[in-house]
C-alpha cells in the first residue's frame, strides 16, 4: 500500500516558501494600494472641475469648486483631503445658491 501524504518536512519547506513569497509581495502591494488612491482622488478631482466648467456653460453663470468638510459650505482652512462642493453660485450675493447646488 502507498502513501499519498505529504510528510512534516515537506509542509514545513512549502509553509516556507509561501511565507517568503509573502514578505516580498506585501511591499508592492500596499505601493499599489497607495498609488491606485491618488489615482481615484485625482480623478475624482478632475471630474468636479469638468462638472463646473459644464454646468457653468449650461447655466451660463458662475460655478465654484471649494473645499469643504461638511459638504455644505466652503472651509479656507480646511485641505482638499476632507472633500470639495461644486456649486452654481447665487449671481447677486457671490454665494451657493440653494436650489442650484451639486455636491
Amino acid at each position: 500500500m502507498k502513501n499519498s501524504g505529504v510528510t512534516l518536512i515537506e509542509l514545513l519547506i512549502a509553509v516556507a516558501v509561501l511565507a517568503i513569497g509573502a514578505v516580498l509581495a506585501i511591499p508592492s502591494f500596499t505601493e499599489l494600494v497607495k498609488n491606485n488612491r491618488l489615482t481615484s482622488a485625482s480623478n475624482n478631482l478632475v471630474r468636479a472641475l469638468q462638472l463646473a466648467r459644464s454646468e457653468a456653460v449650461k447655466r451660463n453663470a458662475p460655478v465654484t469648486v471649494c473645499r469643504s468638510q461638511d459638504q455644505a459650505q466652503c472651509k479656507t482652512g480646511s485641505g482638499w483631503t476632507d472633500g470639495w462642493i461644486v456649486f452654481v453660485e447665487d449671481p447677486l450675493r457671490r454665494q451657493r445658491d440653494r436650489q442650484g447646488g451639486q455636491q
